[in-house]
C-alpha cells in the first residue's frame, strides 16, 4: 500500500502513483474476494489522496472560505453559492481548541425506534487512538447538522438528533462509518492541530467496503448514501458526489418515495434538509421537491425553510 505523500504545493508536479504487487499463482486467483478487495482498497486510497491534495491546493490558491468563518461570511457565501460549484459546506462558531472527550459529551440515548437494535461498540471497530476524540468529533457534527443543515440549533432539535438520529446511526456499520467520515472531515478542517486524529483514507475504505457488503434499499443505506454525498461535496469531488446522489434518487424511487421512509418522518426530513443544504453549497438543482404529502405528514422536525 502507498505511504503518506507530502502535501501538494501550488505549481508542484503531480505525485507519482505508487504500486503494490500482488502475487498470483493462477489467473483464476484474480477472482478471489480478498485479492479484489485489496485492489479496490489500494485504488480508492490513491484516488482519495489525489483528490484531497488537489482540493488543498485549490483552497490555498483561490478559496478563502474555510470552516470556522463567521455567520455573516457564511450567509454571504450562500448568496453566491451558484458561482462556486461544489464549494464546501460551511460551519460557524467552531471551538478554537480540542482535547480528548469523555464518553458523556455527545449524550446519545436510545429511542423507542432503535432500542431493540444492538448498538455498535466503537471500541471494537476503530483504532484505540481514535476513541478519545470520537465523541467530540460527533458532537461537532451534530452542531453542524443542527445549524447548517436543519438551520435550527434550539434545544429540541439537538435533543432529537441525540435521541433519534444518532442511535439510528449507531445501529448500522456502513452508516456509522459514513457519518464519522463526514464528521472527521469537518473536524479536520476546523481543528488543524488535530488533523491526523482520524485517518480519512482508512475510514473511507471502511465505509465503501461496508456499503458494498450490504447494498440494499433499507433506511440506513439510504441515509449512508446521503451522508457520502455530503462528504464528497465537502471535498469537491463532483463525479463521486453525482454518483452518490444518483444512487440515492434511484433507491428512494425503489422504496416508493420519501414518504415511505422510516423513523416516523425524521429520515424524510433529514434527506430534504441535506438536499437543500447541498443545493445551496454546490449550486446544483435540488434532487427532491417537497410535495403536499410531505408537508402534511407528521414529523419530529418542523418545516423550517426546507419545505
Amino acid at each position: 500500500m502507498p505511504g503518506t505523500s507530502s502535501p501538494v504545493s501550488p505549481g508542484s508536479s503531480e505525485p507519482a502513483m505508487s504500486f503494490q504487487f500482488v502475487n498470483l499463482t493462477d489467473p483464476s486467483d484474480t477472482k478471489d474476494q480478498k485479492v479484489r478487495r485489496a485492489i479496490r482498497s489500494h485504488v480508492t486510497k490513491q484516488q482519495h489522496q489525489k483528490a484531497e491534495q488537489l482540493a488543498a491546493a485549490r483552497r490555498s490558491n483561490s478559496d478563502p472560505q474555510l470552516l470556522g468563518t463567521s455567520s455573516t461570511q457564511i450567509q454571504q457565501g450562500r448568496a453566491h453559492a451558484a458561482s462556486f460549484p461544489l464549494s464546501r459546506p460551511a460551519t460557524s462558531d467552531q471551538q478554537n481548541s480540542v482535547s480528548p472527550a469523555s464518553s458523556s459529551d455527545v449524550g446519545i440515548s436510545a429511542s423507542s425506534s432503535t432500542a431493540q437494535q444492538p448498538m455498535i461498540d466503537v471500541s471494537q471497530i476503530y483504532p484505540a487512538h481514535w476513541l478519545p476524540y470520537l465523541n467530540q468529533i460527533l458532537e461537532n457534527y451534530l452542531v453542524f447538522t443542527a445549524k447548517e443543515v436543519l438551520q435550527s440549533d434550539d434545544a429540541s432539535t439537538m435533543t432529537l438528533l441525540r435521541s433519534v438520529w444518532m442511535p439510528f446511526v449507531m445501529t448500522d456499520l456502513a452508516l456509522l462509518h459514513a457519518v464519522l467520515l463526514f464528521a472527521a472531515s469537518l473536524f479536520r478542517s476546523s481543528m488543524a492541530a488535530h488533523a491526523q486524529v482520524v485517518d480519512l483514507f482508512q475510514l473511507k475504505d471502511m465505509a465503501i467496503q461496508a456499503m458494498n457488503e450490504c447494498l440494499s434499499t433499507k433506511d440506513s443505506m439510504i441515509a449512508t448514501m446521503a451522508t457520502m454525498a455530503q462528504y464528497e461535496a465537502f471535498w469537491r469531488d463532483a463525479d463521486a458526489f453525482t454518483t452518490h446522489m444518483s444512487g440515492l434518487r434511484q433507491f428512494i424511487e425503489m422504496r416508493g418515495g420519501l414518504s415511505a421512509l422510516g423513523l416516523n418522518g425524521l429520515l424524510e426530513r433529514m434527506l430534504l434538509a441535506i438536499d437543500f443544504n447541498l443545493a445551496q453549497t454546490t449550486g446544483q438543482e435540488r434532487s427532491f421537491k417537497p410535495t403536499g404529502l410531505v408537508s402534511s405528514r407528521q414529523s419530529p422536525l418542523r418545516q423550517g425553510s426546507h419545505g
